[in-house]
C-alpha cells in the first residue's frame, strides 16, 4: 500500500469545551496519512486514477468551518470520517488535528485512524 501525505493544512474552526472558546474560529493544523493503491495511476501517469488532494483540502475546510465541536477529539474524527468516505480508492486514514491551546504547552493533538 502506498500513502498520500498532506501535512500542515492550515484550517480555522471553532473547538473548545467552553462557549466563550467556539465564540470565535481559531487556527488549526490538520495532517493526513491516506492509505490508497496507487498502481494504476502510476502506471497510466494518470491524475483520473489518482486521490485528488486539492479537493480533499478543500472538502476539508468547508466541513471544519460548517459547523462547531466541543472536543477536538470529535473533529478530528469528523475529519478522518469524511476523508476516508472520499473515494473508494482510500482503505485507510490517520488524521491529526493540532491546535495552540495551553500558554505554556507547545500545542495539543489528537490522532485518530480510521480504516
Amino acid at each position: 500500500m502506498s500513502r498520500l501525505l498532506l501535512n500542515g493544512l492550515r484550517v480555522r474552526a471553532r473547538v473548545g469545551c467552553k462557549d466563550t472558546e467556539r465564540a470565535h474560529s481559531q487556527m488549526l493544523k490538520v495532517d493526513l496519512c491516506i492509505d490508497y493503491d496507487m498502481r494504476e495511476a502510476i502506471a497510466g501517469d494518470d491524475v483520473a486514477r489518482a486521490v485528488d488532494y486539492k479537493n480533499i483540502a478543500t472538502c476539508i475546510r468547508e466541513r471544519l468551518g460548517s459547523q462547531e465541536w466541543k472536543l477536538l477529539e470529535t473533529l478530528t474524527h469528523d475529519v478522518a470520517t469524511s476523508v476516508r468516505h472520499m473515494s473508494s480508492k482510500i482503505m485507510r486514514v490517520e488524521a491529526s488535528v493540532t491546535k495552540d491551546v495551553i500558554p505554556d504547552v507547545a500545542s495539543v493533538a489528537v490522532v485518530i485512524v480510521v480504516e
